[in-house]
């Protein structure tokens, strides 16, 4: 009864955020633009500030918001999940709603990247921090890369705000959906590191990462052990949630395959399994997405993840009965891709 409860309270979730994002969208088209705008020409963005965060807050209380510059618009209205997994999809579906961009005003479900970050200052506990004499060191990582970042004046911050640095230099050099697709372990450095960088270094070296995974290198074959004996990933790049928002949804479905004696199928049962998952793929009608297949032991494990608000969990489930073997089909809320980590390049 448990399962049905949460899931039905999660239906009653989306129906009040999708009507809060309705209202939301009414009133900037009623008054908020124009207010907003009036504010801005008059350096006065505090007139504004209590309306917007009512409005926004009545979507999800946690979701943060702020102005600023467009890159092709006057100016643009960010509405974020501030790094929580949970309102990733509720920002994404704001920005799904908002009205086509104009010169004067464009919105995003993300902070982008600075425009002039080498004009750019952060304060952390009355601290000023140029950003241009920001030095990074980076070390490829699989599919993403860790990153080592110093500033001479780190070491006048706390420990916790010295993190807190790393993150906001990082967001601003790349941007909050590129920080969490492509970065890694994120760590401050006390010392310059050797052969370090300034951030707009950081923004080629994201921007090729990107690139390298982009098209038809999508999905990367990862091998190795387990108690079961080898095991063969299939895993899709970028393995993260910010590169698809909306799918908040686990549905893992295990079934069981004719394996070789390493336990890994067969040629028939590979072909088998190739087929399986083109029926799964096909009877998901596009509301998510197959992100990786593990083999191991005699188990074949297909994780999708779908968006939560449609029937893409029941499909799947529904679909995964054509297997003629046994067949298992979990479904769970999983919106920063949890199950999954573990299996990034």
């Amino acid at each position: 009864m448990g399962l049905f409860n949460g899931r039905g309270k999660s239906r009653d979730d989306g129906t009040r955020q999708a009507e809060a994002i309705t209202r939301f969208w009414q009133w900037w088209s009623d008054e908020g633009m124009a207010r907003s705008s009036s504010a801005l020409a008059d350096a006065e963005p505090s007139r504004i500030v209590a309306e917007v965060s009512a409005q926004v807050e009545a979507i999800a209380h946690d979701l943060a918001w702020e102005f600023a510059k467009g890159d092709t618009s006057m100016h643009r209205l960010v509405v974020t999940a501030d790094g929580d997994p949970a309102l990733r999809a509720t920002a994404r579906r704001w920005l799904d709603a908002a009205p086509e961009a104009d010169v004067f005003w464009s919105y995003a479900d993300a902070r982008p990247p600075m425009i002039d970050i080498d004009e750019a200052v952060l304060e952390l506990d009355s601290v000023r921090l140029p950003l241009a004499q920001t030095r990074v060191g980076v070390r490829r990582s699989g599919t993403r890369v860790d990153v080592q970042v110093h500033h001479p004046r780190i070491t006048e911050l706390n420990p916790g705000a010295q993190t807190t640095f790393c993150f906001l230099a990082i967001d601003a050099a790349v941007g909050e959906t590129m920080t969490e697709t492509w970065i890694g372990e994120l760590q401050p450095a006390l010392v310059a590191p050797i052969d370090g960088f300034g951030l707009s270094g950081l923004r080629a070296v994201v921007r090729d990462l990107a690139q390298e995974f982009d098209g038809d290198a999508r999905w990367v074959v990862l091998e190795g052990t387990s108690q079961l004996g080898p095991v063969r990933v299939l895993a899709r790049v970028p393995l993260a949630a910010a590169s698809a928002p909306t799918l908040d949804e686990a549905v893992v479905v295990t079934v069981a395959y004719e394996a070789g004696a390493d336990g890994l199928p067969t040629d028939d049962a590979e072909q088998a399994l190739e087929g399986f998952r083109a029926h799964l793929v096909e009877r998901l009608e596009e509301q998510g997405e197959l992100v990786a297949v593990v083999m191991t032991g005699g188990r074949c494990e297909l994780d999708f993840y779908v968006d939560s608000t449609r029937t893409g969990a029941a499909q799947l489930t529904a679909a995964a009965r054509a297997w003629s073997g046994k067949v298992d089909t979990q479904v769970e809320r999983d919106p920063g891709w949890s199950r999954v980590a573990h299996l990034r390049g």
